[in-house]
Formats: C-alpha cells, sequence, structure tokens
C-alpha cells in the first residue's frame, strides 16, 4: 500500500533529499582532461563567508588605534548595522531557500545548512569580539573626551526633571504598550525597530503579564542629557541616554497601577549596507507590505458627518494648556500609523490621545504618569 504524505511532509521530504544529494555527490561537472591537473575543490570562496571576512575587515579598522576615536566608534557601529543587514537578507534568503527544499549547494560547494554553520560559528566570534572592544576600549576612551552614554539612575535631579519634562510631551503621547495573551495574540514585530519587553504584575491578583512597547522610529535614539558643565572641572560634558532607557524609566506612565517587574530592551535600528541594495529594499518592502496588510484589515472609515463637532474626534487639533507648568500646547490626534510627535501629532491610542477623545472645549483631562498625575485643560478643538 502506497504511504501518503501531506504537504508540509512533501517538502521536509525535498529538502532533505536535496541535502542529501549536495551533501554526498562527488561528481564534478567538469571532466579532467587525460594528464590534466585536477582543478582544486577549494577555488572558490563561499559567498555569505566572504562577506563576514569583509565585515571582519570593518571591525578591524575600529579597532586600528591610528585612527581618530570618533572614526573608530564610527566602524563599530558600521559593522553592527552591516551584521543587522546580514541576517534580514542574506541568512534569511538561506532559510527560505532550505524551508522551500531548494538546497542545492553553493559554488564554494556548501549546502545551506553547512553555510548556516559556518555562519553561525564566524558571526558569533565576530559579535563578541565587537562588544568586548566596544565595552572595554571605545566607551571608556569616549567617556574621557566627556563623550558618556548616561543611564537614569547616574542623571541628577535637575537632569530627570528636565528629561521627565520631554518624554510627557514629546515622548507619552505617541507610545501605545500591547498586552499578550491568549486574547491579544504577539504583535508584529517591523523590521528594524526597536522595541521593550515589559513584565508587568498585577497587585491584586498577583498574575504576572507580557506586554510590548514599540519605540516610534520618528523619536531619536539618543536624547541629548544636557548642554550643563561638570561641577568640579566645569569642563563640558556631552551626556547622552538612549531613548529606550528614558521610556523605561517611566514605564509606570504606560501601566498604571502595575508593578514593573522586568523591562529589556530587543531590536536595532539599521542602516545600508555595502552588499546588494537592492536585495536590502527588497527585503524592507516585505516588512513593510506586512505591516500595511495588518493596518488595511483592521481600519475604520470615518465619517466626518457623523461626529458631533463640539468634541475630540481623531483627526481635530486639540490646543491644550499644561496646569502645571502653565504652558500652551498644540496637538493633533491621528492614527498610531501617523503619529508624529515631534511635529504634534500624537496616537489615538496612547494613554494621551485616549485621554483627549470625547472631552469638550473647557474640560479637565488627567493622565497618569511617574511623578504624579498631569492635568491638562482643552482651550480649543479645531477641525
Amino acid at each position: 500500500m502506497a504511504q501518503i504524505f501531506d504537504a508540509p511532509s512533501k517538502a521536509i521530504l525535498r529538502s532533505q533529499i536535496a541535502e542529501h544529494i549536495a551533501e554526498n555527490d562527488n561528481n564534478d561537472r567538469r571532466v579532467d582532461q587525460e594528464g590534466e591537473a585536477p582543478l582544486p575543490k577549494d577555488r572558490f570562496f563561499d559567498r555569505e563567508l566572504s562577506w563576514l571576512k569583509f565585515n571582519q575587515r570593518v571591525l578591524e579598522c575600529a579597532e586600528n588605534e591610528d585612527m581618530p576615536l570618533l572614526e573608530r566608534a564610527n566602524f563599530a557601529a558600521i559593522f553592527a548595522s552591516n551584521l543587522d543587514e546580514f541576517f534580514m537578507v542574506r541568512v534569511a534568503g538561506l532559510k527560505r531557500r532550505i524551508d522551500s527544499g531548494i538546497a542545492v549547494p553553493s559554488a564554494a560547494g556548501l549546502s545551506p545548512r553547512q553555510q548556516l554553520r559556518a555562519i553561525s560559528e564566524t558571526a558569533h566570534r565576530l559579535q563578541d569580539e565587537h562588544a568586548h572592544y566596544t565595552i572595554d576600549t571605545i566607551l571608556p576612551e569616549l567617556e574621557k573626551e566627556r563623550i558618556v552614554l548616561l543611564t537614569w539612575d547616574k542623571l541628577t535631579s535637575s537632569e530627570q526633571e528636565r528629561l521627565s519634562r520631554y518624554y510627557r510631551q514629546q515622548v507619552f503621547p505617541v507610545l501605545t504598550p500591547l498586552a499578550v495573551d491568549p486574547a491579544h495574540p504577539f504583535p508584529y514585530i517591523s523590521g528594524g525597530s526597536i522595541n521593550l519587553a515589559v513584565i508587568v504584575e498585577n497587585p491584586a491578583s498577583g498574575k504576572s503579564h507580557f506586554a510590548r512597547v514599540k519605540i516610534p522610529g520618528n523619536l531619536p535614539r539618543l536624547v541629548p542629557v544636557d548642554d550643563m558643565t561638570d561641577e568640579e572641572s566645569k569642563d563640558e560634558r556631552y551626556g547622552f541616554i538612549a531613548m529606550e532607557k528614558l521610556i523605561a524609566a517611566h514605564l509606570e506612565s504606560l501601566f498604571p497601577g502595575m508593578i514593573i517587574k522586568e523591562a529589556r530592551s530587543f531590536g536595532d535600528l539599521s542602516e545600508n549596507s555595502e552588499y546588494d541594495e537592492a536585495k536590502n529594499e527588497q527585503g524592507k518592502l516585505y516588512s513593510r507590505i506586512a505591516e500595511l496588510d495588518e493596518i488595511l484589515s483592521n481600519y475604520t472609515i470615518i465619517e466626518e458627518q457623523e461626529t458631533a463637532r463640539d468634541i475630540v474626534h481623531v483627526g481635530n487639533n486639540v490646543v491644550v494648556k499644561d496646569l502645571e507648568f502653565d504652558e500652551t500646547l498644540t496637538y493633533q490626534i491621528v492614527g498610531s500609523q501617523e503619529a508624529d510627535p515631534m511635529n504634534g501629532r500624537i496616537s489615538e491610542d496612547s494613554p494621551f490621545g485616549k485621554a483627549l477623545l470625547g472631552k469638550k472645549a473647557g474640560e479637565e483631562v488627567v493622565v497618569e504618569a511617574p511623578a504624579g498625575n498631569i492635568h491638562y485643560q482643552i482651550l480649543e478643538i479645531q477641525r
């Protein structure tokens, strides 16, 4: 009786057969002529491993102490960015070939699985070397030049106060935390994005929950801490704090009433590298298409004539007054994909956006923040 395979089994079987043929077939396509020395089997370099050697030379430029310090820091950043793109495009392509059963060997004679094993070994070694050199050498040398990356606990009270104000006005309005549970599946992670993975605990039930906070790409990665001077030496200090660390210090504003147990950042921003630009753009377009498909599957058309004109709706410009600092600010309520805090466009899904929706001019709204509730008064609603 013939055995019947389903589609996934067929794909796996095809892949295994192709791998077996690729790794065990020693017949050269070229037949050596009598008396002619055979061509060496290692006459070709593997393309992927060759690219990693190129990136190793970029790392060596970062380790070259004859270069200016900022150039070395730049090369270290380029190395990491290149490696991100390499895994997004090249490694992803190898995995697709294995999954599709097209596991033919490369010109160097390596099958996709053999290439992945070799890539893993080389990339881990280079990444470890890069991390140690950056942390142990480049960052301390930058600190000697008074260029420092700071954490929240290293800031003075006045610096924390100023950055908390910046967070409340520019960052908090565009953040949208997403919970993950059986009713809310794991959210789509767009390529090239930075995210915070957060574990929170409900004090009433004692249960822990996982949430993800995406850092919008239009926010700066590094936030200047100061244009101040060191109190002892009076020399200028160029201090920066990573955006994810600034947000992590204010997570209570995103999860009011919850206990923050742990928060870690994952993902990284990437830049274009030297290899095939078309491949890079293709990978990014695929990510964007998937993201747009998800957006379009959940869209809602809002008819303007159906909305009351005296309350805040999506699309309205809202003039508010910060009652604590007596400042007047103008924001436009938009969809999450249109949010741009630097230009006053805040997401309807953000805590600030939710607090404004449905309110009338003259009403006071309260938004929970780490330092306590923030009180705003709606001065005007503009259509």
